[in-house]
């Protein structure tokens, strides 16, 4: 698995820092205090989800500010993968390629297909339809609670969601290379 590039935001005294990675190798050099322990523990972050150096989520955190997220780009056997992880007072919140959204077919929902991580980290843009009930809505938001709750505590179930459907993950870069754009039925006995 090689990183390919990690993005962090208020990190540690990384307030805003997106490092692309050589293939081969890469060195770190720099007066002490200047982040380069601070880069190595965020990759830490990313793969085991807590520190190297505080078991504290608040230490991990910029001064002044309530949230740090670290994400980065990652290539396994030529398929990418994005990984985030959101850091908070309220614990951690761990995200592959934006994945919580399928989460939502156990839930009875049609995932969004949308996503906006520029504007906000980790938005999902929701467009219910006018004739959407309150209660419906209420619903709706009541599974997107429980879906962020089991993020932060188990965050395996959410990324191997869905798990009620007759096929639990479809093969995306597959169905991206080998399209299917035209179905014909089965000719009959």
């Amino acid at each position: 698995m090689q990183l390919i590039s990690l993005t962090c935001e208020r990190f540690r005294n990384l307030a805003s820092q997106q490092i692309d990675f050589h293939e081969r190798f890469n060195i770190f050099e720099g007066h002490n205090g200047q982040g380069k322990t601070n880069v190595l523990e965020a990759i830490y972050v990313l793969g085991a989800l807590r520190s190297f150096r505080d078991a504290r989520t608040k230490g991990l955190i910029h001064f002044d500010h309530a949230d740090a997220i670290v994400r980065g780009r990652l290539n396994r056997r030529g398929v990418e993968r994005e990984l985030g992880v959101e850091l908070s007072a309220r614990g951690r919140r761990a995200m592959v390629d934006g994945k919580m959204a399928k989460r939502l077919i156990d839930f009875g929902y049609h995932p969004p297909t949308v996503y906006f991580p520029l504007i906000v980290p980790g938005a999902i843009m929701i467009e219910p339809t006018e004739s959407e009930s309150l209660e419906g809505l209420e619903r709706f938001a009541d599974a997107m609670l429980a879906i962020e709750k089991e993020a932060r505590e188990t965050p395996e179930l959410v990324r191997s969601a869905p798990h009620h459907t007759r096929r639990s993950r479809l093969d995306e870069t597959r169905a991206a290379r080998q399209m299917v754009l035209r179905w014909q039925p089965e000719p009959r006995d």
